[in-house]
């Protein structure tokens, strides 16, 4: 039996997830379906390779210390001592989550009530809007397409103007893998001194920088982070806040007790513990980034344009928009459709790799077929 996996499809109707609209930023709602395929999944930026053999051991060795009778630190003391120590960040200076998406819900629901305004880039991840939605607040987008280069003066005065309450955005960005530098952040901080902007971090370790080392100095920065990503942990949903002691002392209280449970904080801990070893292909992924696109750039099938990426994944729009799809599926590969036309492909293991440049191949036989006709 094959990797079980899915490709995620809009379908009309549903209230499930939210997505804006062309029109002004206005909230659409969005669900899915999933369709199963055999093959590769390529289509959740997950690492492509599991835990070393050494580190599940020691993870076995350590369950019979839990007491499962009893609930789990409702601080998650040495689980945040230990995302400090490897992110440089005081302990104090932190918050763990059910996965950052508990943490970007926490964020909103502190800064966002009724009417108030998210400001975020578009494209960005969807569940900015998702929790906004819930707290009945209002998206106010800023359009990044990737053909556009990021104007910091221009968002600077569009979110001036629409009197913003708080700042999200994703750095590397979701989806595009298009970064914003340090310099913009910076501005961007110091023009809305009065508001929190929170910068999602989620694929930082692709990237290699960080606004980390500013959090004391900036009274508004958060930062959210994850280790779904580059430390291979998606199974046990484990993410962070770090922010300054202004933003943890408003956002705290609104966390529910016992959030993280007792085997994630475990497991999280001794990866936590082993960060050089776990972290150690993220260069050979980033280098394999590098190949695929460098490989695809030769091919240049014209139905499908990938961006150069900052991250483990691909952002692509399609000339062909059920095409492309359908010939990465037949080959059993699965994909992210983001919308009509535009995909997200996450870079994967060697072979996997492979089997995408074979689709990319056939792609590009397909054009040179049907300019023979």
């Amino acid at each position: 039996m094959g990797i079980r996996s899915s490709i995620w499809l809009l379908v009309k109707g549903s209230k499930d997830m939210p997505e804006r609209s062309k029109s002004g930023g206005k909230l659409m709602s969005r669900g899915y379906r999933v369709e199963q395929l055999e093959g590769c999944q390529l289509n959740a930026n997950e690492k492509p390779a599991n835990l070393p053999p050494e580190i599940i051991e020691e993870i076995k060795g350590k369950l019979p210390g839990i007491s499962f009778n009893r609930y789990p630190d409702d601080g998650a003391k040495d689980l945040c001592e230990a995302y400090g120590t490897y992110a440089e960040v005081a302990p104090e200076q932190i918050i763990a989550g059910n996965g950052s998406d508990e943490i970007l819900g926490l964020l909103i629901a502190t800064y966002i009530n009724k009417g108030q305004k998210l400001y975020t880039l578009d494209p960005d991840f969807s569940m900015y809007d998702y929790y906004v939605q819930q707290n009945e607040g209002e998206v106010i987008p800023y359009s990044l397409g990737v053909q556009k280069v990021f104007d910091v003066e221009e968002f600077i005065a569009k979110g001036k103007e629409s009197q913003v309450d708080l700042i999200i955005f994703s750095n590397p960005n979701n989806p595009t893998g298009q970064v914003i530098e340090d310099q913009e952040i910076l501005k961007i901080i110091e023009a809305f001194s009065d508001i929190p902007v929170i910068i999602d971090e989620a694929y930082t370790e692709f990237y290699g920088r960080t606004m980390a080392p500013y959090l004391s100095k900036y009274h508004n920065l958060g930062i959210t982070r994850t280790l779904s990503k580059a430390f291979g942990l998606a199974a046990i949903r484990c993410g962070f806040l770090l922010a300054h002691p202004e933003i943890i002392a408003h956002v705290r209280p609104l966390k529910v007790p016992y959030n993280v449970n007792s085997l994630t904080q475990l497991v999280a801990t001794t990866v936590l513990n082993h960060c050089h070893l776990i972290l150690k292909d993220v260069a050979d992924l980033c280098e394999a980034r590098d190949v695929l696109y460098k490989n695809y750039s030769k091919l240049a099938p014209d139905c499908l344009k990938l961006y150069p990426s900052q991250a483990n994944y691909f952002y692509g729009v399609c000339q062909l928009s059920s095409q492309v799809p359908e010939t990465f599926a037949a080959s059993g590969i699965a994909v992210r459709q983001m919308g009509e036309g535009v995909i997200r492909l996450t870079v994967g293991t060697a072979s996997e790799n492979d089997k995408v440049l074979e689709v990319l191949k056939k792609l590009k036989g397909m054009e040179k077929s049907n300019e023979k006709k």
